[in-house]
């Protein structure tokens, strides 16, 4: 951003849970990422896998994932 022509630039790393819901609306809802090209058996595996991965992280909450992002901001100069 700096060579961009923007000033104070700050990069700050955050990590968000990620609030899927319940267990069944986040298989609904992941599953549609499933790889197309993948045989039954292995979408199957997939959907089983995922499964797991949403119970082990269901909470009284629903289903909270781990998530990292970067929030990265800057000051445009004022033109003189």
């Amino acid at each position: 951003m700096e060579g961009a022509g923007f000033a104070d630039v700050i990069v700050e790393d955050l990590h968000i849970p990620l609030a899927l819901g319940t267990v069944d609306r986040a298989q609904a809802f992941l599953e549609t990422w499933i790889d197309e090209d993948l045989d039954d058996a292995g979408r199957a595996r997939a959907a089983a896998s995922l499964h797991r991965l949403l119970e082990e992280n269901a909470t009284g909450e629903g289903v909270l994932l781990r998530s990292a992002t970067w929030l990265i901001t800057g000051r445009r100069p004022s033109a003189t």
